[in-house]
This record gives structure tokens, C-alpha cells and sequence, in this order.
């Protein structure tokens, strides 16, 4: 196991495409593999002025009306909690930290839009970027793990031992980073076992 800080990110919206629809609500969980937890960050984000809802997502929601309610309680402008968000991973140790998230072609591409319109967030490979392209995918390192199709290595897929650790997955954004967070753990930990295995049977 690395001494890494992954950056463990789930975010809430009210449809696919940031800055057309908004982001409603944003968790982060900071942590090593080791399941040792950095810090955690959450906040609830005022809708996008001239923004649209988007049907099915709308649809959606309607199933988890207590996990609506919960991403809509004392919402703050975004100008004002995204600025706090960057600020709270660049405190974070071991920078530039590994973005991490369910699927990461989701949550990457609302914090992506949201620290360039509210912070003055760099993307360079300098320490100014707190993440850089450090962007790993849940579905794919599942993928790389299970070895089967990669449609077949979604959550209801996974193997008893990811899901061990018991944490629910509500739909409100700071329970699904933790639960994330340590079924990733249980996942590196699968990693590392296959790889000691591979060794072991070189020598």
C-alpha cells in the first residue's frame, strides 16, 4: 500500500451536462488505502442561474425523495463553496491527490466545470493543481481486477469482500463517498494480494 491521498468524490445533480444543468450537491472523503480517513468535506450548491432540469434525471429522483431533501437543505452559492472545496484539497497532504470516483466520467466533468467558473483553478502539472489528470475510475480498476466484460463489473457485480464493510449507499453525497471510498480500499486490496500472488509464483 502507497502512502497516495486519494480523493474519493461524489457529486449530485440535476441532470448530465454541467453548466446546462446543475450540481446540487458535492462530497468528498480524503484517504489512504490503509481505509485511514484524511478529512471529509460536503456542501449543498445553489441551482445555476439560466440552468434546466433534466427530465429522466428529475424522474429519478422522485424514487429517493429523502435524498432529495437532504441535497437541497441550506444550499450556498457556488462562488463561495467551490473557492472553500479548492482550498480544502490543497491542504490535503501528499499533492497533487488521485481523484477518485463512480463513475469518474460523471463526477471528473461537474468539478471540472465548476472549479473553472468559480475559482481560479489552474490545470497545469505544477502543485497549482491539486489533481491534475490524477483521475481514476471505480467501474475500470474493477474492470482490471474481475476480469470479465466490463458491463459485468459494476457494483451489483462486485465480489462479498468489497462489500464488507457494511456502509450505505443513500444517494446523499457524503454517504456514498464513504461507501465508495472503502469498497476502493477493498479493491486495492484485492490489487495488492494478485500481485504478491504473481510474485510468489515467479520464484
Amino acid at each position: 500500500m502507497t502512502a497516495e491521498t486519494y480523493l474519493m468524490v461524489d457529486v449530485e445533480a440535476d441532470g448530465p451536462v454541467p453548466g446546462r444543468h446543475s450540481m446540487l450537491s458535492l462530497a468528498a472523503v480524503a484517504f489512504r488505502l490503509d481505509r485511514t480517513i484524511l478529512g471529509t468535506f460536503e456542501c449543498n450548491l445553489d441551482t445555476l442561474p439560466g440552468a434546466t432540469t433534466y427530465t429522466s434525471t428529475m424522474r429519478w429522483w422522485q424514487k429517493f425523495p429523502e435524498a432529495w431533501q437532504a441535497c437541497r437543505e441550506s444550499p450556498e452559492p457556488p462562488a463561495l463553496a467551490i473557492p472553500r472545496f479548492l482550498d480544502w484539497v490543497k491542504a490535503l497532504p501528499d499533492p497533487p491527490v488521485i481523484f477518485v470516483a463512480n463513475p469518474v466520467s460523471y463526477d471528473w466533468v461537474y468539478i471540472h466545470y465548476y472549479l473553472h467558473s468559480f475559482t481560479d483553478y489552474v490545470h497545469s502539472i505544477t502543485d497549482a493543481s491539486p489533481f491534475y489528470l490524477n483521475a481514476l475510475d471505480m467501474r475500470s480498476y474493477a474492470h482490471a481486477l474481475m476480469g470479465k466484460p466490463f458491463r459485468y463489473c459494476g457494483k451489483p457485480n462486485y465480489p462479498k469482500a468489497w462489500k464488507e464493510h457494511g456502509l450505505p449507499h443513500t444517494h446523499r453525497a457524503i454517504d456514498d463517498a464513504r461507501e465508495h471510498a472503502m469498497t476502493f480500499c477493498a479493491m486495492a486490496e484485492t490489487a495488492a494480494e494478485l500481485v504478491a500472488l504473481r510474485k510468489a509464483t515467479k520464484t
